[in-house]
């Protein structure tokens, strides 16, 4: 009876210890990087830029949870690239919703991404695009993606955009 109430110990402890994974809190201009399952999640907690020059890698399994309503910049270069069976996902955290992913003059190349929750309110430094929005994409690959419960209150680009 004393071995199996040990070896329950253990079993909790090894679980409780892989089911809590700490947060990581991201923000501000990211150099070039890799996301992480072990990680994830990822909690934007304040607007995220690609900047120019720099690539944020995305693996797998990893979730982007917003806990603030910003945008997600892509400058630079973004490779989320997911599996059939693990994708990535761009989605609300704490905050009903979020700013879009923006790729303004930038690259993407997103495979099995979820995007959703996100929303746009165009006004004179905004621009429409619900979940995603590109201008001047250098290059942009959807594959595999599901873009859902986005809201954009404009449908028409009536300006140039702005990062």
């Amino acid at each position: 009876m004393r071995m199996r109430t040990l070896l329950y110990a253990a079993l909790v402890s090894t679980c409780a210890f892989y089911s809590t994974a700490a947060a990581v809190d991201v923000s501000g201009t990211i150099s070039t990087t890799n996301w992480t399952k072990a990680n994830s999640p990822y909690r934007v907690t304040a607007e995220v830029v690609v900047p120019t020059g720099e690539t944020l890698t995305i693996e797998p399994g990893v979730d982007v949870l917003f806990d603030a309503n910003v945008h997600f910049l892509v400058q630079g270069t973004l490779v989320a690239i997911g599996t059939e069976t693990d994708s990535i996902r761009f989605m609300k955290g704490t905050s009903p919703v979020w700013n879009r992913l923006r790729i303004f003059g930038g690259t993407a190349d997103l495979r099995y991404v979820r995007i959703s929750d996100g929303r746009s309110v165009a006004g004179e430094t905004e621009s429409p695009g619900g979940g995603i929005f590109a201008d001047g994409a250098m290059h942009l690959t959807l594959d595999h993606c599901v873009i859902n419960n986005n809201v954009s209150d404009q449908c028409l680009n009536v300006g140039p955009a702005t990062p």
